[in-house]
């Protein structure tokens, strides 16, 4: 206890330990992206997948059409404050 805490009587407060966690803000980024994929309303960008990294944001996977390409871009574009978006989305050839 501080010379100053016995002056005044009051006992010196637990300094909170932080606890190591397996759940980090890239884990929480990523899942918060996949959320918002799989609660778009379109069936396709629920196999996407997505990476987060070093403050970018990369799209992966193959849908049907350029307009679902965008859109999967646009489900996760309010959530990517601050992170770049890399959209590698492949449109298959089949739907052409």
């Amino acid at each position: 206890m501080s010379t100053f805490a016995m002056r005044v009587g009051v006992a010196p407060r637990p300094v909170p330990v932080a606890r190591e966690s397996h759940f980090s803000f890239q884990d929480e980024k990523t899942l918060a992206f996949e959320t918002r994929l799989q609660q778009s309303g379109y069936q396709a960008l629920r196999n996407l997948t997505v990476v987060v990294c070093d403050g970018l944001v990369v799209l992966g996977g193959t849908v049907d059409s350029y307009f679902l390409k965008q859109m999967a871009q646009e489900a996760i574009r309010p959530l990517a404050i601050g992170l770049q978006i890399t959209n590698e989305i492949q449109v298959s050839s089949q739907s052409r």
